[in-house]
């Protein structure tokens, strides 16, 4: 990967930053994204700042730097656990527009020069909880399309060497994460994981650097989940 450029969102914290960190120690010329200004010197690299939900902001900012051989959708949001009858329109559409919508103007915006240099990867962040979660339907739908957008687009582009992954971590120690461990639910979550630990942020960066590399170059339209076993 030594010499590829990679523009992964969320650089700034927790598992994007790990990702970022991880790409640029492989040789990989990264591009951070920030959402605001203040955390850009988060990411001890080059940092750009884009609302992700800005179509035009996306377009600007993106004709400005060198075109991506890597992207890593890593950018989420996750609510406060809420039943259904209070969740709110706007709770619902702001987490498809950060956690849906934002990879598909990214996606959408980086394709075609991958397409005209037949190489690209993609690499869609998701969660185990794709598959349903109590008190977190907009989170759940959302992670659950990350899936089917992903493997669309493996169909779609693979006959242009373009690779397509859907990543699914389990309880991860983020800052994302921390209301779980101050409300005391991580003993209960580590019981239930079969490896009985944790993962951290370094775990996913470890698996997404090996899938952007050509180690994993027949590979495409995985989801890959990497949650020690909880999802068993």
């Amino acid at each position: 990967m030594i010499g590829k450029t990679a523009l992964v969102t969320g650089a700034t914290s927790g598992i994007g930053n790990a990702i970022a960190n991880k790409l640029k120690q492989s040789g990989v010329n990264v591009i951070g994204v920030s959402m605001t200004e203040e955390d850009k010197h988060k990411f001890d690299g080059e940092c750009i700042v884009i609302d992700l939900t800005n179509e035009e902001q996306i377009k600007e900012e993106l004709s400005k730097i060198d075109k991506p051989d890597i992207l890593i959708n890593c950018a989420g949001f996750c609510l406060v656990n809420k039943n259904i009858e209070d969740t709110t329109t706007h709770d619902w559409d702001y987490t498809f527009d950060c956690n849906l919508k934002s990879m598909f103007l990214l996606v959408r915006e980086v394709v075609p020069s991958m397409k005209e240099n037949k190489y690209g990867v993609i690499v869609n962040m998701s969660s185990i909880y794709h598959k349903g979660e109590s008190f977190q339907s907009p989170y759940s739908a959302s992670k659950s399309a990350v899936v089917g957008f992903t493997n669309s687009l493996a169909k779609e582009l693979g006959e242009y060497n373009i690779r397509v992954h859907t990543v699914s971590p389990g309880y991860t120690r983020t800052d994302m994460t921390k209301i779980w461990r101050d409300e005391g639910y991580e003993p209960e979550i580590i019981s239930m994981t079969p490896l009985r630990k944790a993962g951290m942020p370094d775990d996913i960066a470890n698996l997404v650097n090996f899938l952007c590399s050509d180690e994993a170059k027949f590979m495409t339209g995985n989801i890959n989940h990497i949650d020690g076993g909880l999802s068993l």
